[in-house]
């Protein structure tokens, strides 16, 4: 619900805000929509996130997606 709110993420939050969003967005979205999840958790990493659990979570995160997707050398990057 709260996520919702930001109509316009990038207006409306600075660099590092938009990262924890996309991770967040990422984190809700990968029960439903591997795809979808896959594409936050990318761009969170892109924009950088913070703490480094945040960034290795998002990390496993994107490795378990391509594994599952068979992309092996992806995910093993």
């Amino acid at each position: 619900k709260w996520l919702d709110k930001i109509k316009n993420p990038e207006a409306a939050l600075v660099k590092k805000q938009q990262g924890y969003y996309n991770y967040l967005h990422g984190l809700m979205t990968m029960q439903d929509n591997m795809n979808e999840s896959e594409k936050y958790f990318k761009k969170a990493v892109s924009l950088g996130l913070s703490m480094k659990h945040d960034l290795a979570m998002a990390k496993l995160n994107l490795a378990g997606i391509a594994f599952s997707k068979r992309r092996k050398q992806e995910a093993q990057k």
